[in-house]
């Protein structure tokens, strides 16, 4: 994702977590992608925050 950013002429200000690998911060400015894998994914359930439908 990385390197496409930057093929596009891009700018990647900066990337948090790519030690590890489970979960990848990428700050391009004005969006900032979150690359998780599915077990830290189930893990922190990011997706329930915003459910409406829950009780």
């Amino acid at each position: 994702m990385i390197e496409k950013v930057k093929e596009n002429n891009e700018v990647v200000i900066g990337v948090e977590g790519i030690e590890t690998g489970e979960w990848v911060l990428v700050d391009c400015g004005d969006i900032i992608c979150h690359v998780m894998t599915p077990s830290i994914r189930e893990y922190y359930k990011l997706e329930e925050l915003w459910d409406h439908n829950r009780g």
